[in-house]
């Protein structure tokens, strides 16, 4: 007859407690790193690509039909009307830079959290990427100015129906 306890009555030993942390770190790995990847996924996807798609489109309905209207409406109404269009090239811009840089930043931190794995370094979640702040700054900017050019073209048509 052996003295031995069953497994589960014995206290764990530093093996079973070094797997178990290992298995943590690497469940956390794996998690962490599927958040990353949908992130990036979602980041080209989301609010970005449709304020990019309505001033492209704004951008081409007022470039096509309004320039025959600016004859007709005095002339600070089509400043408003070049205010409009620069306006949208600024959110153009700025979204284009915005999905660039955010996906960028996505695939730094990837990087990052691949080589501490191959290290055996990870031991706590990573902090956020230096370059968020610029991608929600550079995505208000753009929000902003495709309101303000959204704002511009009412007023520039407001000014050929009242003949202000």
């Amino acid at each position: 007859m052996s003295t031995q306890k069953p497994a589960s009555d014995r206290p764990p030993d530093s093996s079973t407690q070094d797997s178990e942390r290992d298995e943590d770190r690497e469940k956390w790995y794996h998690d962490h790193r599927k958040y990353l990847v949908e992130g990036a996924q979602y980041h080209a996807r989301a609010l970005d690509t449709h304020i990019l798609t309505l001033a492209v489109g704004l951008l081409a309905f007022s470039t096509v039909f309004m320039p025959n209207e600016v004859r007709s409406v005095p002339w600070w109404s089509g400043g408003t009307l070049v205010s409009a269009w620069f306006l949208l090239l600024v959110s153009i811009c700025c979204m284009l830079v915005s999905l660039y840089v955010g996906r960028k930043d996505y695939e730094r931190e990837i990087k990052c959290i691949d080589e501490q794995y191959v290290k055996g370094q990870i031991e706590t979640p990573l902090e956020k990427g230096p370059y968020r702040l610029w991608v929600s700054g550079l995505t208000c900017i753009s929000l902003w100015s495709f309101c303000l050019a959204l704002l511009s073209l009412c007023i520039f048509g407001l000014t050929g129906v009242f003949d202000f």
